[in-house]
């Protein structure tokens, strides 16, 4: 008796498992490049979401533009009322399914990595350091690349000697190869090859 009662419980969880809908990938936004600015945030990188939400957070209110994404990569930015030099704002990017400025739909980000910092803006505007990076020598010279495994962006390099911010997740091209994406102070921060990182 025992063993028919198991067997029907595994055979209810196999049904179950076959009709309930499954959990779909997790959605992340991964800002490579962002502006800080006392009137406006922008933000660019890549994502797996159809949707990045940019969002300020400033004097109390919250400002949100949801932006396609295309490719794999987003780029978008959102504007308010101008703030004084220094105003510590919160500037964030998350994907997400759906578009909701009330931020109550299941679907308007489902909790994976985003983009945060909380800093004083700056009316100058200009790209900044994106947080987490953090300072490395490069150990060779190399052709800087648009992505993981992609083309040259022109004749641009780096050499062995210099110091730039690298983002510390790196990812791997078809071939196995490891890129990591350094901040040259660019609207773009473009790859280069993690064995160059010292």
């Amino acid at each position: 008796m025992r063993l028919r009662i198991l067997f029907v419980i595994a055979a209810a969880v196999l049904v179950a498992s076959a009709v309930l809908p499954q959990h779909s990938a997790s959605a992340y936004a991964d800002a490579t490049s962002v502006v800080h600015g006392c009137s406006s945030f922008s933000a660019s990188g890549t994502t797996n979401a159809p949707l990045v939400a940019i969002y300020a957070y400033v004097d109390g209110n919250d400002y949100v533009n949801y932006v396609a994404s295309s490719g794999g990569t987003f780029s978008g930015s959102i504007s308010f009322p101008a703030q004084p030099d220094g105003t510590v704002i919160i500037y964030e990017a998350w994907g997400g399914s759906v578009a909701d400025p009330t931020f109550t739909d299941p679907g308007y980000w489902d909790g994976e990595d985003y983009y945060f910092n909380e800093v004083p803006c700056s009316s100058a505007g200009g790209p900044y350091v994106p947080a987490g990076w953090t300072q490395h020598w490069m150990t060779c010279s190399s052709a800087v690349f648009d992505a993981p495994g992609g083309n040259p962006i022109g004749t641009n390099a780096v050499w062995a000697g210099q110091s730039f911010y690298v983002n510390p997740a790196t990812k791997t091209d078809a071939s196995g190869k490891s890129w990591s994406q350094v901040f040259v102070s660019s609207a773009i921060s473009p790859w280069i090859p993690t064995s160059c990182v010292g």
